[in-house]
């Protein structure tokens, strides 16, 4: 048996309906550049504050000794990974020295800062870190013919004692 019933087909709802979605999701498009165009400039605004507080921080703490060589050009600032890591790690700058040595900055919520020095273990070429607090501990750690900077390994102990 045959139906002589047609559907009933209704295309200016479909074509709405069509209408509706595309228009939802160039809302949702518009939503994420937003919010991208957003994140960006935050990064952006993190690493140059980053990169000031480290030049700010040299100039005050270090006179004598790195604010002599160290400018605002050198610092590389860097966002901070809040949004992504469980451990929040603060906006920070790093400045290349030479000879394979870097100096971190970085400002921690409390408003405290942290500098480091990293250098090359003079044994095994491994990252030794100093925690740097005023002109006369960044002499210490450079002075190191009469110190050399070990990272600690048992390898580099042992080739120190000998």
């Amino acid at each position: 048996m045959t139906s002589n019933y047609s559907p009933i087909v209704l295309p200016e709802l479909s074509v709405l309906a069509a209408e509706q979605r595309d228009a939802r999701l160039r809302t949702l498009k518009a939503d994420e550049e937003a919010r991208e165009t957003a994140r960006q400039a935050l990064e952006e605004r993190e690493r140059t504050a980053a990169e000031r507080g480290a030049q700010e921080m040299v100039e005050t703490v270090f006179p004598g000794t790195l604010a002599r060589v160290v400018s605002l050009e050198m610092w590389r600032g860097y966002p901070s990974l809040t949004r992504t890591f469980v451990n929040a790690v603060p906006p920070s700058a790093v400045a290349y020295l030479g000879g394979n040595t870097y100096l971190h900055y970085a400002e921690l919520e409390s408003g405290d800062w942290v500098m480091t020095l990293h250098q090359p273990c003079t044994a095994c070429g491994a990252r030794v870190e100093h925690r740097l607090w005023d002109d006369i501990e960044l002499g210490a750690c450079l002075a190191s013919d009469d110190n050399p900077q070990l990272c600690g390994a048992r390898s580099c102990e042992r080739r120190s004692a000998a």
